[in-house]
């Protein structure tokens, strides 16, 4: 601290004393204000002297300084950097002639990240920005995104082959169209029958029919039960379908009737068309108008 005596110019010159004369003491204590000046031997800059004029003294370390710098002590040091990641820290060295810490010594700065399972640009996340662990469609044969990112790239998943079971198992956007190997077996159930009049009763398939389907995945001939008819046809690679049954009926009236059955449509859809109608074989006045029907006929794998 610096210790000041301030008092009138008349009293020193007719008493030729200080404190006779009511003189103020007034006791100025350093480290309060960052923009003082002070300094050994004269006016100058320092730490943190709050007065200028001869016989300051060194301010103290620490923060301050004008203009907010950074002032230390001879031999002091500063931690610097970070030691986040692959990252470490360094010192900062007081330089005595200035009284400020000098540049960043030692430390290991950030770099850019590389897929190394090492925090390059040390921000606390190791390989950050490559996609690890993401779905991804690796060099196979299908176009499913069930491989995974690696830092080598899109990792070699298996290969995907479409079977005929209802799903895109390849990912190409077509269902069972372009499947690979094996036979089709979905399952038909009648979800819909229509009569062509409320006096037409018990007709073979009505809803709740249920049956099966068979054919080769890559087309070809095909067989079918639905309840008690059985249906032959031919369905395309792509899913198409033709079918029909055909039965020979006699009633009790002598009444002899052709019944036809058909099935048709898309099977990747899920839902194909039953249809039914009749025809009289006798030319028998009494015997009663044909009946038709149709429905709708649900498939699944």
């Amino acid at each position: 601290m610096a210790l000041h005596f301030r008092a009138p110019l008349a009293c020193l010159f007719a008493l030729g004393i200080v404190a006779a004369c009511g003189a103020r003491s007034e006791l100025i204590v350093g480290g309060g204000s960052s923009s003082g000046t002070g300094g050994t031997g004269g006016t100058g800059t320092g730490g943190s002297g709050a007065s200028s004029g001869t016989g300051g003294m060194v301010g103290g370390g620490g923060q301050g300084g004008e203009g907010g710098v950074i002032t230390c002590l001879p031999n002091e040091t500063m931690v610097c950097g970070t030691d986040v990641g692959e990252c470490e820290t360094g010192l900062r060295y007081c330089d005595e002639d200035t009284g400020l810490f000098g540049p960043c010594e030692g430390a290991i700065d950030p770099v850019d990240e590389e897929c190394n399972d090492l925090d390059d640009d040390c921000d606390g996340t190791i390989d950050n920005g490559f996609g690890l662990g993401e779905a991804c469609d690796g060099p196979d044969s299908d176009l499913c995104n069930d491989d995974e990112m690696t830092c080598d790239g899109c990792s070699l998943g298996d290969d995907n082959d479409e079977i005929c079971n209802g799903i895109d198992d390849n990912c190409n956007g077509t269902i069972d169209a372009d499947c690979d190997y094996g036979d089709c077996n979905p399952s038909l159930l009648v979800t819909g029958s229509t009569p062509s009049s409320p006096n037409c009763i018990n007709f073979p398939v009505e809803a709740g029919s249920s049956g099966a389907i068979n054919y080769p995945c890559t087309g070809g001939a095909v067989t079918a039960n639905l309840d008690a008819i059985t249906f032959t046809g031919t369905v395309t690679a792509g899913g198409q379908l033709m079918l029909t049954g055909q039965q020979i009926l006699t009633g009790p009236d002598n009444c002899q009737w052709q019944m036809d059955h058909q099935i048709d449509g898309y099977l990747p859809s899920g839902t194909i068309n039953y249809s039914y109608w009749e025809t009289l074989l006798d030319n028998f006045p009494w015997c009663w108008n044909p009946c038709t029907e149709v429905g709708t006929v649900q498939v699944t794998w």
